[in-house]
């Protein structure tokens, strides 16, 4: 069973834990035997409060954590609050060089480019934050018109349901095609969404204006 681990750390984007962790744990239910366990993780086991408010349960401590095949760093509004802390630096380059793959949802990127991990990697996240990872991290090519990018063993996505187009292209990687297109309907949501998250921001503005056309 793969051990899928999600950091979910006060102030973190409640959709980038619970998005994940339902495409995982979705999958689960299209095998004959359950090949995820998703565990979602903090600084401390117990309770925590997202920044939209909703109380998440740490299950365990980072340091009580265990082997993972995937990590998933959520993004927030509070996330870029914890950059500089060099306890997660290490934690992270740590975990990086054990697991499969390491892998962040919107801003979660920051955290993994603080650690080193994008360096001479492409990477993407929230478009509002693209030109701030771009300029503040320069070793990093920043795609601001991708969805997801897989890099090697390293994955980034952009914001926020972006984390579930990321997450579906990891199960059809481990279970195939077929598994990740009956998550994609349990879901409810686009399999391979189309076209680049830039031009999903273009019709969204268009929308707007109140204009049918």
């Amino acid at each position: 069973m793969k051990k899928i681990g999600i950091f979910a750390y006060p102030g973190c984007q409640s959709l980038d834990v619970i998005g994940p962790a339902e495409v995982f744990s979705s999958a689960n239910k299209f095998n004959e035997h359950p090949a995820y366990e998703v565990i979602i993780f903090s600084f401390e086991e117990g309770k925590l409060k997202s920044d939209g408010g909703l109380t998440l349960y740490a299950e365990t401590s980072w340091v009580k954590l265990g082997e993972l095949v995937t990590i998933i760093i959520p993004g927030g509004n509070q996330s870029l609050t914890y950059l500089g802390r060099e306890d997660i630096r290490e934690w992270l380059l740590a975990k990086a060089e054990d697991c499969r793959r390491v892998t962040s949802v919107c801003t979660g990127a920051f955290w993994l480019a603080e650690a080193g991990i994008l360096n001479n990697k492409s990477a993407t996240t929230h478009w509002r934050h693209c030109d701030a990872l771009q300029k503040t991290y320069p070793l990093i090519h920043v795609d601001s018109n991708a969805i997801y990018l897989h890099q090697g063993k390293v994955s980034t996505s952009a914001g926020i349901t972006a984390g579930i187009d990321l997450c579906l292209s990891l199960v059809e990687q481990d279970l195939g095609y077929a598994t990740s297109v009956s998550v994609a309907q349990e879901l409810v949501v686009f399999y391979r969404r189309p076209g680049g998250q830039s031009q999903f921001v273009s019709l969204q503005l268009a929308q707007s204006s109140g204009d049918t056309r």
